[in-house]
């Protein structure tokens, strides 16, 4: 992992602020993807970037996963699954190339075709 990603996961103070840094140096597809494999299929390309959005925005949002595994913090489930995708980037670059494929892919779903998929991601073997 790049000391720009264990900066940002380990010693970020400002949550919102580092997800601003991976959206400006990843994008919102890539961080989108992260969160799609990072919930294994939890997260559509709308509800993640719904997710995104508000987080960025200041806005309190959460999810059942959010709640769940993160203690209501969504900041916290951003970057979580932002670092375990940059890793994977490193260790497997074709898996995030297809991930990031299915998100080009289901984007042009509506959010109820979306969740269908989605329920399907565990499987698809992607």
């Amino acid at each position: 992992m790049t000391a720009f990603w264990v900066l940002v996961m380990e010693y970020a103070k400002d949550s919102v602020e580092a997800i601003r840094k991976i959206f400006k140096e990843k994008g919102e597809e890539w961080l989108i993807g992260a969160l799609i494999d990072g919930s294994i299929g939890y997260y559509s390309v709308f509800s993640a970037r719904r997710l995104i959005i508000s987080v960025l925005a200041g806005r309190y949002v959460m999810y059942e996963r959010t709640s769940a595994n993160f203690d209501g913090d969504a900041a916290k489930e951003i970057l979580r699954d932002a670092g375990v995708f940059a890793r994977l980037e490193e260790t497997n670059p074709e898996k995030v190339k297809r991930v990031l494929e299915f998100v080009k892919a289901t984007e042009k779903l509506d959010p109820i075709q979306q969740m269908t998929v989605g329920l399907m991601y565990p499987t698809m073997n992607i």
